[in-house]
């Protein structure tokens, strides 16, 4: 070893020593990864092998080898989940594979569902295998690859085998524990192994509320909503020695709909509910469907030896088949049996056959069943177990309910009424066997947001009360991305009554008066004139309130009152006096939901009536006492709760006004003397470069203060925060990316996403409008929407034109351009992409009659690049440069342009209108890139053509085109296109002509439009003094599908090259120092990838693209010398 070796070991070991303890600072600050994990297509961690060969193949999936039993256990430990594989076993001699689940860390002691082929069954039993330890099995067919997924709540286990239900078990033996997989003599092969996460506690066993229970953002605090997972359709609702029962749809496994069980909840009030344990599960004959519970007073069933009890009638669903089934309680609905007969009603040639709504029939002594789904059908009993169809009907609706009435209070004239699932309701007579309709279908809520509807039996004193689903079929799933951790809520209960009007007999509708006890304190005002400008509620401020008001007609054309308002938030509950409609406006209510919804309401006396309900994600409209009712889902942040008494066009006399705030039916807030937790006005801020936003903390319970507190940021070169009084903050946003901004007051804290992005739509249409869904400027034009949404431009479009767009999806299912449009959309021509349906279509808003022009199958992706040529009556569809849909139609022969989403997320760029009947222009070329960059780095530059497409030049099938520079200055590394289908066919060979390099490229998947961006081009700056350095397009030519050549304007562009710094010099003092290593350990695990590269990367010393410890070494060998 040579002198000068050995001294540069020493060097080496002072640095060694010195990096070995910034490892260990740097592993309390950097979050580790435990790279065999992240291989594996799994979401369980810390996976070791206890018994037999396992492995991880190339594709990430687990590979587990043993002559006898063999496991491979994660060290997580869960209670209550669905835990599910894909299984693959690799030789045909292979025996036994299996979930392991609430075991030990070996396996030894827990619960196993397996597929055994040696025996031809799946079972689910116990470890160890012995006494009673099989749980239950099933016949299976032999076959290499399976599904296997179990569904784990308390003592109940649902074993499933390609998403087909076959093992139905309780037990208790093992209550949480580790979760594996199993292989016995066998060589198998285990994909996607995945856990949903379920809260470790039944319903109703939740323990004592704590001060913050049912606080989340959106929770509604007096509406039912299960503790976690998916709601739906209301079920089971009775009335039972005191208590009202409220069995529901229910999925406690997610956010969406699942294999349905009955989830129950128990009140005194109807109003305060106390959630009690899953009533019934799905077992072998299928899910749990919806059904209703009746009061079984004289033991007419045999089930209660003489006494009463409860008596559940529900529909079983297996595999579309559906049939009616009963289940019975003899202790007061808190354990439930399910009758060994079932099922009560077997399967019809009709799939659609589910929902029975079960009443007595006291003029007939019977129990009545009205069955739908189908057709509406009636069956009677004597003993809730034999059935009798006692007729048909060409009626057809889901959820159905039956029920009499008195008309006007008069018990000696009664009508029925059929509710059509809450949507409508029919008024007719019924004998006990056949219902006869009086009236055409009559809607019954005029506002998306209820299904489903159900009414309760045995109310004392014969009140009808109904409860609905709150939501729409629409788009409940997707409501999942909003609401956590549950997912689905219940209307506030309506009476029900019968009146005569000038229409005929109508139905009413009114909160109960039960929610009376809700109420706060009363702000009062009456006979106040309401002008425009003026806000008699100015200062008044509510998450959740009671309003009623009365209005007498004057001058104003709309009236009304605006609820849950924000800087940019806000629901209106109004009244268009010209077309006298009540509606509600949630086009600017918050996240997803959008629209507008009216019910006809006549003035009565020239007065107006609204009684209003508002929650934390809800606004329910009574209009003239209960005539009429709207009711909308709105998801407002936390920092909209201002309110609004509005007129426009004139004045409009304020009778009167009763404004409440209401009371949780969860919690008691009254005597909280200090918050419990703490709430920020937004949970995710959007800003755009540059801009201002406020930001507040608010404590909870909201009669409680904050007691001082502070604001952090993730990272600071995204944004900056400056403090704007005790709980707010204004944030500036500096930098693209994302990151997060915490609150802390003592031990609480708060934290909220930040975006800053790029507020650029490339587009020449003007004054963009949005008719519905939420639309901002983020790199293009970005539409949310749970069901359609729509930006329109107020600008008439060219009368022939070219209409084009990219178009990514971030989510959902459908987006189009809109064009010879309405106002609103609502008459137009649509050409969209349907990812669920897998297909692009043009067709007519309104959606009716003959509307769809073309249909066209396509692949599933994210991205598109949407054109539609209008030219007469001449329609014509391209899809990423193909023509997929040619149409005649002449309904729209002119109109406006705009967007349309459908159920998702999506983004709009490049977007493009081009006049047919305008003149040509010349076509030229566009370079663009960064206005500096320092000597020995690498930059890219963007090419693109601008300018008109007109006749043959309208499309582009290939392009030559030439470019120098001076070669001093910048070299040429390489090229790329920026389109998908154009593929660079040729590049010059820069080494024989330095300074000049041509590029051919073709369009292989079809014709792109001249417009856009084409080809980036990757240079690296060689000057080593400043200098401004200037490429030129010199030569460009393209040529359309026919062969016909155009030239384009040449064009140049000049980019800054600067001095190269200091290496390790990050902050810019001319000297590398500790301060220099603490900016690059700050930026640590930064990647080129990243938007704000450009601001992170003079911490990457080695020039590799990542900062890590390589820099860091390097870095600090610098530092020492």
């Amino acid at each position: 070893m040579t002198k000068r070796r050995w001294k540069r070991m020493k060097v080496l070991n002072k640095t060694t020593l010195f990096l070995l303890s910034l490892l260990v600072f740097l592993i309390t600050i950097c979050p580790t990864t435990i790279l065999a994990d992240n291989a594996i297509h799994s979401n369980l961690t810390g996976w070791q092998s206890k018994q037999g060969t396992w492995s991880i193949t190339s594709d990430g999936k687990i590979q587990g080898t043993s002559n006898s039993d063999g496991f491979y256990m994660a060290s997580e430990q869960h209670s209550n989940f669905v835990y599910e594989a894909d299984i693959n076993f690799v030789n045909a001699k292979d025996k036994a594979a299996a979930l392991v689940f609430r075991s030990n860390e070996d396996g030894s002691k827990a619960y196993v569902a397996n597929v055994d082929r040696s025996f031809g069954t799946a079972r689910l039993f116990k470890f160890p295998a012995v006494g009673q330890f099989e749980l239950g099995s099933s016949p299976i067919q032999s076959k290499s690859s399976y599904h296997l997924k179990v569904l784990v709540n308390g003592e109940h286990i649902l074993f499933y085998l390609d998403d087909v239900l076959i093992i139905d078990a309780q037990d208790n033996t093992y209550t949480s524990g580790n979760l594996g997989l199993n292989v016995f003599s066998s060589n198998v092969v285990f994909d996607n192994v995945r856990i949903t996460f379920v809260e470790d506690r039944e319903p109703g066993k939740g323990g004592v509320r704590a001060p913050d229970y049912y606080s989340e953002q959106y929770r509604p605090q007096y509406h039912f909503t299960p503790e976690f997972g998916w709601l739906n359709d209301p079920n089971g609702m009775v009335y039972y020695e005191g208590e009202y029962h409220l069995f529901y749809q229910y999925y406690p496994y997610d956010r969406v709909w699942g294999p349905m069980h009955w989830g129950h909840a128990v009140s005194k009030d109807m109003i305060h509910w106390e959630h009690l344990p899953i009533a019934l599960y799905p077992d072998k004959q299928g899910y749990i469907f919806s059904g209703s519970a009746v009061v079984d007073a004289h033991d007419t069933s045999g089930f209660f030896n003489g006494g009463s009890g409860l008596v559940a009638i529900f529909t079983h669903d297996a595999n579309g088949k559906e049939k009616q089934s009963i289940a019975y309680s003899k202790d007061k609905g808190r354990t439930w049996t399910k009758y060994a007969g079932n099922p009560v009603l077997p399967p019809i040639a009709d799939n659609d056959y589910r929902d029975p709504k079960v009443i007595w029939h006291e003029e007939t002594q019977k129990w009545i069943m009205a069955v739908a789904g189908g057709k509406f059908r009636i069956y009677s009993s004597p003993n809730l177990i034999n059935w009798t169809l006692e007729s048909e009907n060409n009626i057809y609706t889901e959820c159905p309910d039956l029920f009499p009435l008195p008309v006007d209070g008069n018990a000696q004239n009664k009508k029925w009424v059929l509710s059509k699932g809450g949507r409508s309701y029919i008024i007719g007579s019924f004998d006990g066997k056949t219902f006869v309709p009086e009236t055409n279908d009559i809607p019954m809520n005029y506002g998306p947001d209820t299904y489903a509807t159900q009414s309760f039996s045995d109310v004392p004193g014969g009140r009808r009360i109904i409860m609905s689903w709150m939501t729409n079929l629409q788009y409940a799933s997707s409501l999942k991305e909003v609401t956590n951790p549950w997912n689905g809520a219940n209307t506030i209960p309506y009476e029900l009554s019968l009146v005569t009007s000038p229409e005929g007999i109508r139905l009413m509708q009114k909160p109960i008066a039960e929610l009376q006890q809700l109420r706060g304190a009363d702000y009062t005002l009456t006979n106040k004139t309401v002008s425009p400008g003026t806000n008699l509620l100015e200062g008044h401020h509510a998450l959740q309130a009671e309003i009623e008001a009365v209005f007498e007609l004057g001058t104003a054309q709309e009236f009304g009152l605006k609820v849950r308002q924000g800087e940019s938030e806000e629901t209106i509950v109004g009244y268009d006096t010209a077309n006298k409609k009540m509606f509600v406006d949630r086009n600017h209510s918050g996240a997803k939901l959008t629209g507008r919804s009216e019910a006809p309401l006549t003035p009565e006396n020239n007065r107006i009536t609204m009684h209003l309900f508002v929650d934390w994600s809800s606004v329910e409209a009574f209009g003239n006492d209960g005539k009429q009712i709207i009711t909308n889902l709105v998801f407002p942040q936390f920092g909209s709760d201002k309110m609004e008494l509005y007129a426009k066009g004139g004045d409009v006399q304020l009778v009167s006004l009763h404004l409440y705030d209401l009371k949780s039916t969860w919690r008691d807030d009254s005597q909280a003397a200090s918050p419990a937790k703490v709430l920020l006005s937004e949970s995710k801020v959007n800003l755009p470069l540059g801009k201002t936003t406020r930001l507040s903390a608010i404590p909870f319970p909201f009669n409680t203060q904050l007691a001082g507190g502070a604001w952090s940021l993730g990272d600071a070169a995204i944004a900056e925060v400056t403090t704007d009084g005790v709980g707010h903050a204004l944030i500036k946003g500096l930098g693209e990316g994302t990151t997060s901004i915490t609150f802390t007051s003592g031990q609480l804290t708060a934290t909220a996403q930040i975006e800053v992005y790029k507020s650029e739509f490339n587009t020449n249409l003007t004054k963009l409008v949005p008719q519905g869904g939420t639309w901002i400027i983020r790199n293009g034009l970005e539409g949310n929407a749970a069901g359609d949404g729509f930006n329109i431009a107020t600008e008439k479009s060219y009368k022939n034109f070219i209409y084009e767009s990219d178009l990514t999806f971030k989510s959902g299912v459908a987006a189009a351009l809109i064009f010879r449009s309405n106002d609103t959309g609502s008459q137009s021509y649509v050409a969209n992409v349907d990812r669920n349906m897998r297909t692009a279509r043009i067709f007519k808003f309104p959606a009716n009659g003959n509307f769809e022009l073309g249909t066209a199958r396509i692949d599933v992706k994210d991205t598109y690049h949407l054109k539609v040529v209008a030219n007469g009556k001449h329609l014509q569809y391209y899809l990423d440069g193909k023509l997929i849909i040619e149409a005649d139609d002449a309904t729209y022969q002119e109109g406006k342009s705009g967007f349309n989403v459908f159920s998702g997320d999506v983004q709009f760029n490049n977007s493009y209108l081009t006049d047919l009947d305008a003149p040509p222009k010349d076509l030229s070329g566009v370079i663009s890139g960064p206005q500096s960059v320092q000597a020995g780095k690498p930059f890219t530059l963007n090419y693109g053509i601008t300018g008109d497409t007109q006749s043959v030049y309208q499309s582009v099938y290939a392009q030559d085109v030439t470019f120098t520079y001076d070669p001093e200055q910048m070299e040429f590394i390489s090229a790329d296109s920026l389109l998908t289908d154009q593929k660079i066919v040729a590049i010059s060979d820069v080494t024989k002509n330095p300074g000049k390099v041509r590029i051919l490229s073709a369009m292989v998947g079809g014709d792109h439009s001249v417009n856009g961006e084409m080809l980036a081009l990757h240079m690296r700056a060689k000057s080593s003094s400043p200098v401004t350095a200037l490429i030129s397009l010199s030569d460009a030519v393209v040529a359309n599908g026919t062969g016909v050549e155009k030239n384009i304007a040449g064009t140049s562009y000049s980019v800054q090259i600067t001095a190269i710094t200091t290496p390790g010099d990050t902050n810019g003092d001319n000297k590398i120092s500790i301060g220099d290593l603490a900016i690059v350990a700050s930026y640590y695990g930064k990647t080129s990838k990243d938007p704000n590269w450009n601001l992170y990367e003079k911490a990457d010393i080695n020039n590799d693209g990542v900062i890590d410890i390589a820099d860091l070494a390097a870095l600090a060998i610098l530092i020492i010398g």
